[in-house]
């Protein structure tokens, strides 16, 4: 395997705040640097092929409604020449206020002392201060509905003819808030423009999802409960994720990083899986038993001193509050080490009526999600 250590400052992209810590681990990391990895399922490539699409889509509709207030930017090959062109085009745009209203496809220059690197899909012109300096905004587009969960929340959005933060109004467009993993990556292009001096007063981003609108984020907003700093805003959970992340890939790249993955339902998509399942499976690892969440054993097993499947079976009753939710569990560990299917504690018969005509539908998926069966069957006795 290759050893040789990077000696360049570590640089991270807009996805690092939300990135499993064990995949960027592994990243940077020297001892892993010639492992094969595995392809993405189907249904992972199927959506990130979908969110091409959409991204080409959603750029054909803003550029017919902006025309020239519009600026496109090529990628070019992705050569690392055609990657300074943009990035020289970009900086010119940010300099020059009222050239246009909107750029597309911007690249950021790297910034080695914030460890930071990043590409927006948009960038939209919010205002020019007094001193004649322009202050843009970060837009991603996102194949998904903007919103997530069922809570209350005042949403605002802007048409795409009228993309500035000046032309926000509330909008009704079903329940939820504006979702975390948008708000992070949104967050890291603002800091980047920050840095760059050309970020605004207010701190917000926009992203454009199925609605076809800019969803508006106030990134100071404390929407989101962060397990260690408790309701926080994107910014500071952005902040305290990214600060992180950068430890963790600066002493991968040292070679003297430990191994510390847990399994999770992201891990069925991801292309260092069969690594991480390899070195769980050699630990016995206690997440690798369903419905032990990385969250759940942080919370429940580990301060029991339980990380191993084994050491959750012989787990017994304490006393403490979180009995009843370490029960469950470990009686989970004990029926998959015992390899035979169980009646759930308190099951002492299991009956099965029947109907006159009975309707039994059957949905099967992979891991990542991809639906390759769906059966309908209906019986009359």
């Amino acid at each position: 395997m290759t050893e040789t250590l990077n000696p360049r400052p570590v640089v991270l992209g807009g996805y690092a705040a939300k990135t499993c810590p064990e995949k960027l681990r592994l990243e940077h990391d020297p001892a892993y640097a010639d492992l094969p990895l595995e392809p993405f399922p189907a249904g992972v490539q199927a959506r990130m092929d979908a969110g091409n699409v959409f991204e080409a889509e959603v750029r054909a509709a803003w550029s017919k409604v902006l025309r020239r207030k519009m600026a496109i930017l090529d990628s070019g090959d992705g050569s690392w020449e055609a990657k300074g062109a943009r990035e020289a085009a970009t900086l010119a745009l940010l300099a020059s206020p009222g050239a246009v209203t909107v750029i597309w496809n911007p690249r950021l220059p790297a910034q080695p002392g914030a460890h930071r690197i990043g590409e927006p899909d948009a960038l939209v012109l919010d205002h020019v201060d007094a001193a004649g300096a322009a202050r843009w905004i970060p837009v991603d587009v996102k194949d998904h509905r903007a919103l997530d969960g069922t809570a209350a929340h005042t949403t605002v959005a802007s048409p795409l003819n009228r993309p500035g933060y000046a032309s926000a109004r509330p909008v009704d467009i079903g329940p939820g808030t504006p979702r975390r993993d948008d708000a992070l990556q949104l967050a890291h292009y603002r800091r980047m423009l920050e840095h760059l001096g050309h970020a605004t007063d207010v701190p917000v981003g926009a992203i454009i999802g199925r609605e076809m609108q800019l969803i508006w984020h106030d990134l100071d907003a404390a929407l989101y409960r962060h397990g260690t700093l408790g309701k926080t805003s994107a910014l500071t959970w952005y902040d305290h994720e990214f600060a992180r992340r950068v430890q963790i890939a600066t002493i991968a790249r040292s070679g003297t990083s430990t191994p510390a993955p847990e399994w999770k339902a992201d891990c069925a998509s991801c292309p260092w899986r069969k690594v991480c399942h390899d070195e769980l499976t050699a630990t016995d690892h206690a997440t690798l038993l369903p419905g032990v969440t990385p969250d759940r054993a942080g919370r429940l097993l580990y301060p029991a001193g339980i990380t191993t499947r084994r050491q959750l079976a012989a787990w017994q009753a304490t006393g403490e509050k979180t009995d009843t939710q370490i029960r469950p569990l470990a009686d989970q560990a004990r029926v998959t080490l015992a390899g035979k299917v169980h009646r759930a504690r308190g099951i002492d018969t299991v009956t099965l009526p029947h109907a006159t005509v009975e309707v039994d539908f059957d949905l099967e998926n992979t891991p990542d999600g991809l639906v390759y069966l769906i059966v309908l069957t209906t019986t009359t006795t």
